[in-house]
């Protein structure tokens, strides 16, 4: 849960504190695997120094991590970063609830940015062990290139 300090600091940036540019990112897809973890990377153009930066991650329209002024954060034990440049938020040991709609917004007092994601959580291919598939190793598939150019350029004789 996002605490009351939080919320305070995102109001009075988003009447107050926004004078300057908007910058956004159209929603990327993002595909991973289910079990492991996953880094969403937000790229953003501009210098934000010293300043007070306020960063908000959202998970279907709900905040799920707040990072505050001095590097304040309650981000529900999820690891976050920010940096000039950048700001990051890994999901460790994804499960299929972790799918969805993801935002990120990042608030300075002459600027705002928001980048967004479409997360899908899939399940890792595996073949099984009575699986009927050919595995070839790059030798193997030059000399099956070669054998089947081979058979190709001898004419087919019709009785």
């Amino acid at each position: 849960m996002v605490t009351i300090t939080g919320i305070v600091y995102f109001v009075i940036f988003s009447i107050f504190g926004l004078k300057g540019n908007a910058e956004s990112i159209h929603p990327m897809r993002l595909n991973a695997t289910f079990g492991r973890d996953v880094t969403l990377k937000c790229n953003y153009r501009f210098h934000i120094g010293k300043e007070n930066v306020i960063v908000y991650w959202k998970k279907n329209s709900e905040v799920i991590c707040y990072i505050g002024i001095n590097n304040t954060s309650d981000c529900q034990g999820l690891q976050h970063t920010v940096t000039d440049g950048k700001v990051t938020l890994t999901i460790p040991d994804l499960s299929a609830s972790n799918s969805g709609p993801y935002t990120c917004n990042l608030f300075t007092q002459n600027k705002s940015f928001e980048c967004s994601f479409n997360l899908v959580v899939q399940a890792e291919m595996q073949r099984s062990a009575g699986s009927s598939g050919i595995n070839l190793n790059p030798g193997s598939m030059y000399l099956l290139l070669l054998l089947i150019v081979t058979i190709s350029s001898f004419p087919l004789i019709s009785l």
